[in-house]
């Protein structure tokens, strides 16, 4: 394309060409001798026409300039309510998976720490040996020495509030199966003169140092031959612990709110079980509880009953922990002994605030830990 007019400017050229180049086509009109004067009429009460777009606006358009942000804040979710939390909070299973994930010290599974043990070393006054035992048989005089440690107590004084005990601020976390204890205890009490004490294995290295100072040994680590046994005791002591003190601190029976509804059953079923949580009416979110049996006689053998029960009111399913098969015999009696309300056969529990929330923790540690 030339510039004809060589007397025109270039710059003025260009911005006609441009204008032809962008420039909206019009029809032509021809005015002809049949048109009626209506027709002009017509036209001016049609109104104004549309503007014309430019250029510039027939061209792709930037998102930044279509859609500018409204502020500097950025969209973010609606923060939860008190109510909302206090739900969470009051939801074991909720909790449960909300907690951390961490690493087995045997395994080297990452899981939620709420389904590891701490086990802590446990050294005894007048003695070099360290025994490494589960936090769960001395978790009362553990948390007193750290009150007193925090209200600033002399360290000798500490040791003798401790009683028999004195703790290393040390924790080894392992899964809460019975079979990985059962075969991490055949490992490491396996006997075998001249060789180095196995349950070295299980101690982190950055602890070493520390622990296998002047004049301390490896073989002054002690593990319990009967580990599984004793684990298994300390938990059932713990669960009967806990329901202890729910029990003493939620109503007893059936209030509008309460933590426990009796399920009146004649025999005991699947399908028993199912109507009588069918009956139960006025308590909300049914779905944070479970379902105990404690039964009238004591079974040795494994439940007929299955890990979950359904909830016909919230259309989901609700954990069943059948006692007859978690504690003992002399822990059944000593329950029902306790209150009127273990005499029952089955009720429905559901945790109103944090003791009872550790209660069904304890309770899902227990059967996790039974359960092969």
């Amino acid at each position: 394309m030339k510039c004809l007019l060589t007397r025109a400017p270039y710059s003025s050229w260009r911005l006609g060409v441009f204008k032809k180049l962008f420039d909206v086509p019009h029809p032509a009109s021809y005015a002809s001798a049949v048109s009626k004067p209506q027709d002009a009429s017509k036209e001016l009460s049609e109104g104004p026409k549309e503007a014309v777009l430019r250029p510039s606006e027939l061209l792709p358009q930037s998102p930044v300039i279509t859609h500018p942000r409204p502020g500097p804040h950025k969209k973010r979710k609606r923060p939860p309510t008190v109510g909302e939390l206090e739900e969470l909070r009051n939801n074991a299973w909720a909790v449960a998976l909300a907690s951390p994930v961490r690493m087995c010290n045997v395994t080297e599974q990452r899981i939620p720490k709420v389904m590891l043990d701490d086990y802590h070393l446990v050294q005894q006054p007048g003695s070099e040996k360290l025994w490494i035992l589960p936090s769960i048989a001395f978790k009362d005089e553990l948390r007193r020495a750290r009150k007193q440690s925090n209200s600033g107590v002399k360290e000798g004084k500490q040791g003798e509030s401790q009683g028999s005990l004195g703790t290393l601020d040390l924790s080894i976390r392992i899964s809460q199966r019975l079979s990985v204890l059962k075969v991490t205890t055949e490992q490491l009490c396996e006997a075998a003169a001249g060789r180095r004490a196995k349950v070295t294995r299980i101690i982190p290295s950055r602890w070493k140092r520390w622990i296998f100072g002047p004049g301390r040994k490896p073989d002054s680590i002690v593990w319990r031959e009967d580990m599984p046994d004793f684990v298994l005791q300390q938990k059932r002591k713990e669960v009967v612990k806990k329901m202890k003190r729910v029990c003493a601190s939620h109503k007893p029976l059936d209030p509008q709110d309460g933590a426990w509804r009796v399920i009146a059953t004649h025999t005991l079923s699947e399908a028993v079980l199912v109507d009588g949580l069918a009956k139960i009416e006025g308590l909300e979110r049914m779905e944070d509880g479970a379902v105990l049996v404690m039964g009238s006689c004591y079974n040795t053998g494994q439940s007929e009953y299955p890990d979950l029960v359904p909830l016909p009111q919230r259309q989901s399913k609700v954990p069943l922990f059948d006692l007859r098969t978690l504690l003992s015999k002399a822990e059944l009696d000593d329950l029902k002994g306790f209150r009127p309300l273990f005499e029952n056969d089955v009720f429905f529990f559901k945790p109103g605030d944090r003791a009872g929330v550790e209660l069904l923790l304890a309770l899902w540690s227990l059967k996790t830990y039974v359960t092969e």
